[in-house]
């Protein structure tokens, strides 16, 4: 009996060994790792929204930095696309591509001398990037890492373009492409043209055909009906459509500044004076300031008399138009997105240019009435300029002391 007992305590002293790894064989921690990389920085639609601006503006520098936030940022931005309707996947993407491909040479040096190797490895893997411009991203990647010989994984499908078009629907396209119907061709070039970041990823898969080879296609047949391609996309309101035909190396040079004058005429312009909409007084209590009361929406109207207060020969409407765009800036994004007659881009650029020229009223107007918030979203936005932005984060350090109120 004494040498079962002896053995059942042997056996249970083995399980026991056995079991002692197992706690350091399941570690979670490279889980948590992993969904830290993937998440990133959480995007607003302000900051989409400001992103949209950078990359369909007229600066260069700051359409080359939001390349590279988007190249770096894709995860957080395609999330957060997905979840606000006022955004359009496709519409990024067409300007980023439009923004790679007219900045195309300064942006390669650049990266390359500063070393961005996400933003140069989203253009040479990306399927939505023309592939000579692909190649010449791998080739700055390899020279800044030459034991890095060759970029051998498969091409990336764009993180914005939820779906893509299917191989059938290309050879369609084509098929249209090459019609003799201009009634048939027209509208697939302007297709090709809208559609692209979700075309060239299935291109880039089906065999005997290239992405070049159906631009060319589509350039030619634009060559050949220009003002007809052009006007129908101005009456559909297309700008990022135009912005990215305007950025075709493949389109010849007088088209592509066509359609970069079609693309600034769909711009909201200022009144001219004498012009300005008349006002409708707002309803509110004695004492409160129109800036400072708002409704849950945006009308048209509203929308309108708020484009032509940053144009008034008025210095005090145009103080009260900014400072009202600084306070209610989502509520008015909100509303402009759902009106096709303006876009969040070019009511900012009329904002930017207001905040520009009254800074010092707007500012002081701010300090008075203690509006942290709104003296904040100019401070950190990039969408204004960096002076604005440097005085406003002066000012919000003035407001944030105490003792301020006694230096009156």
């Amino acid at each position: 009996m004494a040498g079962r007992g002896t053995q059942h305590k042997k056996q249970l002293h083995k399980k026991q060994e056995k079991t002692l790894p197992k706690p350091q064989a399941s570690k979670p921690a490279p889980v948590k790792k992993k969904v830290a990389v993937v998440v990133g920085k959480a995007y607003t639609l302000e900051e989409i929204q400001s992103l949209l601006a950078d990359l369909s503006g007229q600066n260069t520098d700051r359409e080359i930095a939001a390349v590279v936030e988007f190249a770096e940022n894709q995860g957080a931005i395609s999330e957060a696309a997905a979840t606000a309707p006022e955004v359009s996947g496709t519409e990024i993407m067409e300007l980023v591509i439009a923004a790679v491909l007219k900045n195309q040479s300064k942006i390669l040096t650049q990266f390359e001398v500063q070393r961005k190797v996400k933003a140069l490895s989203f253009i040479a893997k990306s399927s939505a990037i023309p592939p000579e411009t692909a190649k010449k991203a791998e080739s700055a990647l390899v020279r800044i890492n030459p034991t890095k010989t060759e970029l051998k994984e498969t091409k990336q499908e764009p993180a914005l373009v939820k779906t893509p078009y299917t191989p059938a629907q290309v050879k369609t396209l084509v098929q249209n492409l090459e019609s003799r119907i201009k009634e048939v061709k027209i509208p697939a070039a302007i297709q090709f043209i809208v559609d692209y970041p979700k075309i060239a990823p299935t291109v880039a898969k089906i065999p005997m055909l290239t992405v070049t080879t159906v631009t060319n296609k589509a350039v030619e047949v634009i060559k050949d009906n220009t003002d007809a391609v052009i006007s129908s996309m101005v009456a559909k309101k297309m700008r990022p459509a135009l912005i990215f035909l305007s950025s075709l190396s493949q389109v010849p040079i007088a088209i592509q500044k066509k359609a970069h004058a079609a693309a600034e005429k769909l711009k909201v312009s200022l009144p001219k004076p004498g012009e300005a909409t008349k006002v409708r007084p707002l309803a509110r209590a004695p004492g409160e300031d129109v800036e400072s009361l708002r409704s849950k929406d945006y009308s048209p109207f509203e929308l309108s008399a708020l484009c032509n207060g940053f144009g008034s020969t008025e210095r005090v409407r145009v103080v009260a138009t900014a400072i009202e765009f600084l306070k209610n800036y989502d509520i008015i994004a909100k509303a402009v997105s759902k009106t096709p007659e303006y876009t969040i881009t070019d009511v900012s650029k009329l904002a930017v240019a207001a905040i520009d020229n009254h800074l010092d009223a707007i500012l002081k107007q701010l300090a008075k009435k203690r509006d942290v918030n709104a003296v904040r979203f100019l401070a950190e936005s990039s969408k204004f300029s960096s002076n604005a932005r440097k005085r406003a984060a002066k000012l919000l350090k003035l407001m944030s002391n105490p003792f301020a109120d006694r230096k009156k």
